[in-house]
């Protein structure tokens, strides 16, 4: 059961498909149609947390192969970190819990 969220901010849209432990991540410009690159990672999330209080927040996803931090709203920030961590994926138990938000 996959799971879509999108939004935009700063003129990149933002596309977070979850399914189990595995994300896919778009960041488009629509100004920039001319482009091939999809502009598409999947990843292994090993961990998900978000930091914020209200309305914007930072959304930071780790993977085996790096970690990427991007803005996100914090409605969709928490009902992403949500849905991954209720996964059991092929994870152990532990590395699936998110830290705890994270408040600058």
């Amino acid at each position: 059961m996959g799971s879509d969220e999108s939004w935009s901010d700063g003129g990149v849209v933002y596309r977070i498909t979850v399914f189990g432990n595995r994300l896919t991540l778009e960041m488009t410009e629509p100004r920039r149609d001319d482009s091939d690159d999809s502009g598409g990672v999947t990843m292994d999330i090993s961990r998900m947390w978000h930091r914020g209080q209200s309305g914007a927040a930072r959304l930071t996803i780790v993977s085996r192969t790096g970690a990427v931090t991007i803005p996100c709203p914090l409605p969709i920030a928490r009902r992403l970190v949500t849905r991954w961590s209720a996964t059991t994926g092929d994870s152990v138990g532990d590395d699936r819990l998110p830290m705890k938000d994270e408040h600058p």
